[in-house]
């Protein structure tokens, strides 16, 4: 999909740079193997100017513009294919868990656990991501809180008084 995508704006001279964050990223970072109707890009780089392109060749593009966990202009980035005129790069894994545990719906869970699967994830960096989470969380904290005891309760059932602390403290 890519390698047509770089054909397509090497043929009109363009060069674009964008930063996945969602399925895309789960499948060609070797995470999970699953389906995605869509490709979702951050809004940073030449996200327009991607989206503006990919329906030429039938894929569906959604911009994020809004997270209130991982600030997409300065998040770490690893890099999933460059050709001659695309560049696609993802944000890292623990950024992965921090917007799918912002949203936590659909597919996001069985995304976080295999992302805490593939990375081998110690509980207590779970438990420090979801702790940094909570001061830029918008929203009811306890929300983010829940969904973290739910993979606490799913992947480390050992820790779940550990962490039902730290749910205490925003009760």
């Amino acid at each position: 999909m890519f390698e047509q995508l770089d054909d397509l704006l090497a043929k009109r001279n363009e060069k674009i740079s964008v930063t996945t964050i969602g399925g895309v990223s789960i499948i060609l970072q070797g995470i999970r193997d699953r389906s995605t109707a869509d490709i979702d890009i951050a809004y940073v780089g030449d996200a327009i100017a991607f989206q503006k392109a990919c329906p030429e060749l039938g894929f569906t593009v959604d911009i994020v513009t809004v997270t209130s966990t991982v600030d997409f202009a300065h998040a770490s980035k690893i890099n999933l294919f460059r050709g001659k005129a695309l560049e696609v790069n993802s944000i890292t894994a623990e950024d992965l868990i921090r917007l799918k545990l912002e949203r936590f719906y659909k597919q996001d869970p069985e995304d976080i656990y295999a992302i805490i699967e593939k990375t081998a994830l110690p509980y207590e960096r779970f438990k420090a991501i979801v702790a940094d989470m909570i001061p830029d969380f918008i929203g009811d904290p306890r929300s983010l809180l829940l969904s973290g005891m739910i993979v606490v309760e799913t992947i480390y059932p050992e820790n779940k008084a550990d962490f039902g602390t730290l749910l205490s403290r925003y009760r």
